[in-house]
C-alpha cells in the first residue's frame, strides 16, 4: 500500500521540529532546518517566512491534535458524570498527552522534549500558553466545577504546578519507553500516569479541596 509523501511544508516542520527538540530554539540555524529536510534554503521562507514563525508552526501542528483530544474527552467526561470529580478532569487532561506520546510516532517524542523546554522558557511559555488558553480555561471551568469553593488563583497555580510535572515527567523517548515499559496497551498507559495523577490530584485538594479532603 504507497504513501503520500510527505509536503515540502511538512519536511521543513518535521525537520525544525526534531532540531529544536534537540537543540532549543537558539542553537538550531535556519540552514541546518533546511539541510536536514532536504530542501532549499528559500523555501523555508517561502512556507513560513521566519525562523519564528516556523517555530510557532511547529507548536501548533501538534498542539491542535492535543487540544482537540483533550476538549472531546473532557465533553465525553461531562456526558458521563454531571459533576466530574478532580481525578476525572485530571485524566482527561493528562491521558491524551501520554497517549499521543507514546503512540504517536517519532515526531511525537521529539514533540514532548521540545514541550518542555518551552515550558522552562521565559520568552517562549506565553506562545504556548496562548495557543492553549481555550482548552486551559475549559479544564480550569471543570476543575472550578468540582471544587467550587477553591480559589480561582490557587486552582490555575496548582493546575499549572500539574502541567509542568507531566510534561517533565513524559520529555522524550527514554523516559516514555520506561514509563510505558515496552507496552502499549491501555494497561501500561494507566500505569504510566497513574502516580502523576494520585500526587496531582492529592495536591490540588490540598490546596483547594473541602476541609475533609485535606
Amino acid at each position: 500500500m504507497s504513501t503520500t509523501p510527505p509536503s515540502t511544508a511538512e519536511r521543513i516542520l518535521d525537520a525544525a521540529e526534531a532540531l529544536f527538540a534537540n537543540k532549543g530554539y537558539d542553537g538550531v540555524s535556519v540552514r541546518a532546518i533546511t539541510d536536514l529536510a532536504g530542501v532549499r534554503l528559500n523555501l523555508l521562507s517561502y512556507h513560513f517566512g521566519s525562523k519564528a514563525a516556523l517555530f510557532e508552526a511547529v507548536i501548533d501542528r501538534r498542539l491542535d491534535v492535543l487540544n482537540e483530544r483533550r476538549r472531546t474527552a473532557l465533553a465525553a467526561l461531562a456526558s458521563r458524570k454531571a459533576t466530574p470529580s478532580v481525578e476525572d478532569v485530571l485524566v482527561a487532561f493528562i491521558r491524551p498527552y501520554l497517549e499521543l506520546a507514546a503512540r504517536g510516532g517519532p515526531g511525537w517524542i521529539s514533540y514532548t522534549r521540545l514541550i518542555s523546554q518551552i515550558c522552562q522558557s521565559d520568552v517562549h511559555s506565553p506562545l504556548l500558553e496562548t495557543h492553549m488558553k481555550e482548552t486551559l480555561n475549559l479544564f480550569l471551568d471543570a476543575l472550578f466545577q468540582a471544587l467550587p469553593q477553591a480559589d480561582r488563583k490557587d486552582l490555575t497555580r496548582g493546575f499549572y504546578f500539574t502541567i509542568a510535572l507531566m510534561v517533565s515527567a513524559f520529555s522524550g523517548a527514554g523516559r516514555i519507553d520506561g514509563l510505558v515499559q515496552g507496552q502499549l496497551d491501555d494497561d501500561a498507559l494507566d500505569a504510566a500516569y497513574r502516580p502523576l495523577l494520585t500526587y496531582s490530584t492529592a495536591g490540588l485538594l490540598s490546596l483547594c479541596g473541602r476541609p475533609e479532603d485535606r
